[in-house]
């Protein structure tokens, strides 16, 4: 094992905010490697960090997988490593969302090698179904990888009820489209639906920018369980071009230079696109209780690529996909999964060619995918560019008295190439 030249600095004690952090509940723990029989993987996360209590496996690499009880937004990974305070291990921390597909890798170091006790490392923000463990060896020279106990945090759940939701969420990138029209919302602009910018570029209008504290009790809050609130009344209100209905919505900005021509802030279908998020719909017209939570956009199509939309308390969840960006020919994907107005999470990827949507409820995953130029999708949608959308996009008549809110605990947008 080749040891670092430098100072470790990236290991440290359990810190104090880790009180107030979600400890998230891992239900099984696996490994690809040579397990020793007596120290199987489901000793890593039996509580106790006790030698005797330990995952081993021999050789390089070796990898601990965790599986949790459904998506869950992971900020943090602890390790204790066997040994720990003489010994330094080389590893990796890969995840994923679902329980197949690729993993992706969201820290790697050493060990600090001065504790047998647990080892936080902040990886890279992720929502993830599993995480793994990927170890290369320590600096006995030794072919065993010993852990005596992992543990998983998330801090996506400690929003402040108290503050407006760019204190809790990024919202840098995003703009706000409102159920109400220009000249109703800033007494000018014209008929179509107002619009809230990040980066101090509302035009002179009197509000303050998205990512700078904007709230709206009537559409856009933080509610009092420290979700992010959107509300959509069914009362008239303003539409967006290519629809009859209202919103409260967000739209990426991708690649944005603040106050310039958002319609550009798109990004290619090459490389890898992640939109995930968890909610869930507090409030619904029931006389038509339909509205979207998250869909990708082509610029130059009136038709979405995808729509993935809530249909009551009763129904599925489903997406609504066009086969073709000229003339649509939509077709429902659906996921068996009901959450009513319970909470529960997607993530919805486009991998160059590949577009695929996790749906998770209750602890269960249910994954559908489509590939442009493949059984009906058009392979036109290659030529395209995109962006994502998150809110509360009711399809309900937008005059029928009636009201949706939506109320988001998390949500975030990776790209890569």
């Amino acid at each position: 094992m080749k040891l670092k030249t430098i100072a470790i600095t990236a290991a440290l004690a359990l810190p104090n905010f880790f009180t107030q952090a979600e400890t998230i509940n891992i239900v099984s723990a696996s490994d690809w490697g040579g397990s020793h029989s007596s120290y199987p993987a489901s000793k890593a996360i039996d509580g106790s960090t006790a030698w005797s209590s330990r995952w081993a496996a021999s050789g390089s690499p070796v990898h601990l997988q965790l599986d949790f009880d459904g998506i869950k937004r992971v900020t943090e990974v602890a390790v204790a490593w066997g040994v720990g305070d003489s010994r330094v291990y080389e590893f990796e921390i890969w995840a994923r969302a679902a329980s197949s597909g690729s993993w992706t890798k969201v820290y790697d170091d050493y060990s600090s090698g001065t504790t047998t006790g647990l080892e936080v490392y902040d990886i890279t923000d992720i929502d993830a179904r599993q995480v793994r463990v990927k170890t290369f060896g320590n600096s006995s020279g030794s072919s065993w990888t010993n852990i005596t106990e992992v543990e998983a945090y998330s801090n996506s759940g400690n929003n402040n009820p108290g503050d407006p939701p760019s204190d809790n969420f990024n919202l840098s990138k995003w703009k706000l489209t409102l159920p109400v029209s220009k000249d109703g919302y800033y007494g000018s602009g014209g008929s179509s639906a107002a619009e809230v910018l990040p980066g101090n570029c509302n035009d002179g209008n009197s509000v303050t920018s998205l990512d700078a504290g904007f709230e709206d009790s009537s559409y856009f809050y933080t509610a009092s369980d420290g979700t992010m609130a959107f509300v959509t009344p069914l009362n008239g209100g303003a539409s967006t071009p290519s629809s009859s209905y209202v919103r409260s919505e967000l739209r990426e900005l991708y690649d944005w230079s603040p106050c310039k021509d958002d319609g550009a802030a798109n990004w290619s279908p090459s490389g890898t696109h992640k939109l995930s998020a968890t909610l869930r719909v507090a409030d619904y017209y029931s006389g038509d209780p339909q509205t979207v939570v998250g869909q990708i956009h082509a610029k130059d199509s009136s038709k979405a690529l995808l729509k993935l939309q809530w249909d009551g308390p009763n129904k599925d969840i489903r997406a609504i996909v066009n086969e073709n960006p000229s003339s649509g020919n939509p077709f429902s994907l659906d996921f068996g999964l009901i959450p009513g107005t319970n909470e529960w999470s997607y993530v919805i990827t486009q991998d160059d060619a590949k577009l695929t949507i996790a749906v998770t409820y209750n602890g269960q995953t249910v994954t559908k995918s489509v590939t442009f130029g493949s059984g009906n999708m058009s392979s036109d949608w290659n030529n395209h560019v995109y962006y994502f959308k998150a809110g509360n996009y009711a399809q309900a008549s937008k005059d029928s008295g009636g009201r949706f809110e939506v109320r988001f605990s998390d949500l975030n947008v990776t790209h890569s190439n």
